[in-house]
């Protein structure tokens, strides 16, 4: 009997943890840049077609989370095609790609996507906090979206308490075993 009410523990466990998971639109992007024109093309999967989703390309070290307006160089909101795409062409100001982050949320989403508007470039750091800056960046490349999206930490929950589970059974099969 205690193992089945450790079982249950730890799929209410997975279930509540993994949440917000399954709501998290995965989110990925691709950008070129023509003189001061980005060209960038958003895909958000085709299950989020007819949504709504809302971009945003701030400056490299803006505050993520509530940016300047300063920092804002580009906003608008389109709805996704039926493949669960959009693309846009935004003037930001100068530089390289490397540059700005791009942010998108799409509606229903607990989280937003946000990387480096350079599809090859860093991943941004402390999106959810202040400064983060030019030299503070994550890992190359398009990205680490557990960093992104800040699913990192329920993952970390959800794979100790599995792991809490499995010991638990494992002592507990060694008691009675012992008896």
């Amino acid at each position: 009997m205690p193992i089945r009410a450790l079982a249950v523990a730890a799929l209410a466990t997975l279930f509540v943890l993994g949440a917000p998971l399954a709501a998290h639109a995965d989110v990925s992007h691709d950008s070129t840049l023509s003189g001061t024109t980005a060209q960038v093309a958003v895909d958000a999967e085709p299950a989020n077609a007819g949504k709504q989703a809302s971009v945003e390309i701030l400056r490299v070290g803006a505050q993520y989370s509530a940016p300047k307006t300063a920092d804002i160089v580009y906003l608008n909101e389109y709805t996704l095609d039926a493949a669960g795409t959009f693309t846009f062409n935004a003037v930001i100001p100068g530089g390289t790609l490397d540059d700005y982050v791009i942010a998108v949320k799409v509606a229903g989403a607990t989280s937003r996507y946000l990387a480096s508007l350079d599809p090859n470039g860093p991943v941004p750091v402390n999106p959810g906090g202040g400064g983060g800056g030019p030299g503070a960046t994550g890992p190359s490349g398009a990205g680490n979206p557990l960093a992104i999206t800040g699913v990192a930490v329920p993952i970390g929950v959800l794979l100790l308490a599995v792991a809490g589970v499995i010991v638990g059974a494992a002592l507990l099969r060694r008691r009675r075993s012992r008896a």
